[in-house]
């Protein structure tokens, strides 16, 4: 009897996987995940008070470690207990006073750890310099993320996908609609660290996102529902930039509104491939650049590796990606020379700084891999990255941390790519219950249209050993999930967090207290009075001769 409990235990957890995969409403009801799959991301975290070692860091402990490094509150206090033994331990009274937060997209530790061998990197190498403060770690996914941005949500909230509710870029509700991760209804359901420390500090931190991708723009920043000085306020008191690359209008834009780049002192101006200021940057960092007669090809050359590489820049993909490096340079360069910025560098109120590199990628499946002008490409970026995280240190007299993610190739985007495999999944399993158009674009998350062919969906898939299968639960095992930890809904967070400092100090000093009176009482209470004791002889009676 027994035996037969335990394989249906097992046969349950086959079939119903992990709740913390899932969000209700928006995760598919079938996920597959390839065998013998092996991360294959890297992380570098740069800090005053850290040792060079090597970690393995989960990306849900990112948000806490980013918070931690700026005195900050903790984010997600159910792991904070597991990864504080890798936290940096540094001086309460000498914390960081700004982060930069670095995610490349596209970029393995296979390819990162060859770059270091040839001494490529110039941000390792900063990073390192010192022989202690630079971490080189393994860095892992959790939950099941389908792209960068369910993966940076889960980095910047401390939390999986169940919890934060961004699935991936984007997923299709009940009736078959797709819906996009950052807008209408496709908001997250949890605050980020951007968002705890512009409620933590009264929305006085100085908040600044960057991507070519206006996604992981938005994933990074300051929620654009969130109300630092409540509800009266007008988002326009924020200090919080949020850019991105608008391709429609090839210009930089702001994620909260135009005033935002207009700040920058005319930033909204077409931003071409190479700019004057992008040229003399590349000079200055040993990099020689030059156009063809048609400007339709950019030939980049590093003379000190003997590496050179045509660049088609009338391609998007390709011109994407110089234009986000001008995003970036020309953001540097503001937090130097504009008014707005330097205030708020020099109040000595926490700062973070994070940027992340999409359109390296895109290049990438452009010209293939390995390539030339992969190679290329990434040096640039690298030299790029160097001079930002060079400039804040001096911005902020080295009170700078940095973290460094290398995302490659996730379990989900390996199945993706295998177009083979996805007709046969279909053509061998899905017979019914399974739209074919919305299975072609969501694999390998696979949408059941009848939630009565889900449970007979993942029999028929188990008896394959080509991949693995993970069904989701009942959905009343997981209809608590998807709240915020200190607000009500995904459109008005609250400023929850900005009392719990003050309300554990009062809690614990309270229980001290307690404790301390219940000691002196059970010691008073169980006091030997013996015949030796001075009570004992004041109060014995005489006895009688």
């Amino acid at each position: 009897m027994d035996r037969i409990v335990l394989i249906t235990l097992s046969l349950a957890l086959i079939v119903f996987g992990q709740a913390n995969d899932f969000y209700p409403g928006r995760s598919a009801q079938v996920l597959l995940r390839p065998n013998n799959y092996e991360e294959n991301s890297a992380i570098f975290l740069l800090n005053r008070h850290g040792e060079s070692k090597q970690i393995d860091v989960v990306e849900t402990s990112v948000a806490d470690y980013i918070s931690h490094t700026l005195g900050g509150p903790v984010v997600n206090s159910d792991i904070h207990d597991s990864v504080s033994k890798d936290l940096p331990k540094g001086n309460l009274f000498d914390k960081d006073v700004a982060n930069l937060f670095v995610i490349v997209d596209g970029v393995d530790s296979e390819y990162l750890q060859e770059a270091i061998a040839k001494k490529y990197v110039k941000l390792v190498q900063q990073t390192t310099q010192n022989g202690k403060n630079g971490m080189l770690g393994k860095f892992s996914r959790s939950g099941y993320p389908r792209d960068a941005v369910s993966s940076i949500a889960s980095m910047v909230s401390g939390s999986t996908p169940s919890s934060h509710g961004i699935v991936g870029s984007f997923w299709f509700d009940s009736e078959g609609a797709k819906q996009v991760a950052f807008r209408d209804n496709g908001l997250p359901s949890q605050e980020n660290v951007a968002d705890i420390l512009a409620l933590n500090y009264e929305g006085q931190s100085l908040i600044t996102c960057i991507s070519a991708d206006v996604q992981l723009a938005h994933a990074l920043c300051v929620n654009q529902f969130i109300k630092p000085f409540g509800n009266n306020s007008e988002r326009s008191n924020w200090n919080a930039f949020g850019y991105y690359f608008d391709q429609w209008n090839n210009r930089m834009d702001d994620i909260y509104g135009e005033y935002r780049v207009e700040a920058m002192n005319g930033g909204i101006e077409e931003l071409m491939a190479i700019s004057p200021a992008m040229k003399s940057f590349l000079t200055a960092a040993g990099i020689q650049s030059s156009f063809n007669e048609d400007a339709s090809e950019l030939i980049i050359t590093l003379p000190e590796l003997s590496l050179s590489a045509t660049f088609e820049v009338n391609i998007p993909e390709i011109s994407t990606f110089f234009v986000e490096l001008e995003m970036i340079r020309k953001l540097n360069e503001q937090l130097t020379e504009a008014l707005i910025f330097s205030n708020l560098v020099n109040d000595n109120i926490p700062d973070m700084h994070s940027i992340a590199v999409s359109s390296l990628k895109g290049l990438k499946q452009h010209y293939g891999y390995p390539s030339t002008q992969f190679e290329v490409a990434f040096l640039v970026l690298d030299s790029m990255i160097s001079n930002v995280m060079s400039n804040l240190k001096e911005l902020y007299r080295g009170k700078l941390s940095v973290e460094a993610v290398f995302l490659g190739m996730s379990a989900a985007e390996s199945m993706q790519n295998n177009q083979e495999l996805r007709e046969q999944i279909f053509n061998t399993y899905l017979t019914q219950g399974v739209d074919e158009e919305i299975y072609a674009t969501s694999f390998p998350a696979i949408y059941v249209q009848n939630p009565l062919d889900k449970i007979s969906i993942c029999a028929n898939l188990q008896s394959s050993s080509s991949f693995q299968v993970v069904c989701a639960p009942a959905f009343e095992e997981i209809s608590n999930f998807g709240v915020f930890r200190q607000g009500t809904n995904n459109t008005n967070v609250t400023t929850g967090d900005k009392d719990a400092p003050e309300y554990q100090i009062t809690l614990w000093s309270s229980v001290i207290l307690g404790i301390v009176l219940l000691t002196i009482v059970y010691t008073m209470a169980s006091m030997d009075t013996g015949g030796d004791t001075l009570i004992s002889r004041m109060t014995s009676v005489k006895k009688s001769q």
